[in-house]
């Protein structure tokens, strides 16, 4: 699998809890052809509380982040407010629907399709730099004075799999690691993958039974693995009962019940 997009430019406003927003900006950007080189930068210092906490949620592929914005109000309740940024990913070539379009809203490229299986090539092709791209937009919000330990990442489906690649590899602690509808990509080096500053990193995994879209097999594989080399501890497994790719309310509830307790 081979991925190849074009330059893109996103900017996107920090949205608080209420649905506000502030003037903090996130800014991706493509600079050459390869979609890999995906930057993302974060514009105006300074503009962080120290008591605030922030979330960073990546779509899904072919999603859009605007269909996300508004989904998390019951972090509301966090002391201090969450700063949500929905990030949107770059169109680019995805190898399993080369036939079907040109480019499409995708962070690395996929290579299975309905489902997404066991197949998937590990890690994907395109996943290391957008992880670094993943940890220099961290590292922005940490520099304008956020602590890390107050950051949280999460996503859905492909944007759940680049969550937990970035998140469990970052080199300084998290609040938490959100994946729903995701999946591993790096199976066979997980252990090897995970830096130690994560080593206490709470992460919330949540799959469907019968999802059509990201198969079972490779969802539940990937949750038995997190346990295994992050520990039982650390890690929550939601298997829901729900055949639709995208997580049903209850399951919403719980992974904004998960985030507001790290």
């Amino acid at each position: 699998c081979k991925m190849t997009g074009k330059s893109n430019v996103t900017v996107l406003p920090n949205v608080t809890a209420n649905g506000k927003s502030d003037g903090l900006k996130l800014v991706l950007r493509a600079p050459s052809a390869t979609a890999a080189g995906v930057d993302m930068r974060l514009r105006q210092r300074g503009l962080i509380a120290e008591e605030q906490a922030a979330l960073i949620w990546f779509h899904g592929l072919g999603d859009t982040a605007a269909r996300w914005e508004g989904k998390f109000t019951e972090l509301s309740s966090v002391p201090g407010g969450v700063r949500t940024y929905h990030p949107q990913a770059p169109a680019q070539h995805v190898t399993s629907y080369s036939e079907e379009s040109s480019g499409m809203p995708s962070w690395f490229d996929v290579c299975t399709r309905d489902p997404i299986g066991i197949g998937e090539p590990e890690p994907a092709a395109g996943i290391e730099e957008a992880q670094q791209s993943v940890h220099r937009m961290i590292d922005s919000l940490v520099d304008a004075g956020m602590p890390s330990n107050r950051i949280l990442i999460g996503g859905m489906s492909q944007g759940g799999a680049l969550a937990i690649a970035a998140g469990l590899s970052y080199h300084a602690p998290l609040a938490g690691v959100v994946s729903m509808s995701g999946w591993c990509t790096h199976r066979g080096m997980l252990p090897d993958h995970i830096d130690a500053a994560q080593v206490d990193t709470p992460v919330f995994f949540s799959c469907g039974s019968q999802d059509t879209v990201v198969a079972f097999e490779l969802t539940k594989k990937s949750g038995s693995l997190l346990v295994a080399a992050h520990g039982a501890a650390n890690v929550t497994v939601v298997h829901a009962q729900r055949k639709a790719h995208p997580p049903k309310r209850q399951e919403l509830e719980q992974g904004q019940a998960f985030m507001r307790a790290c």
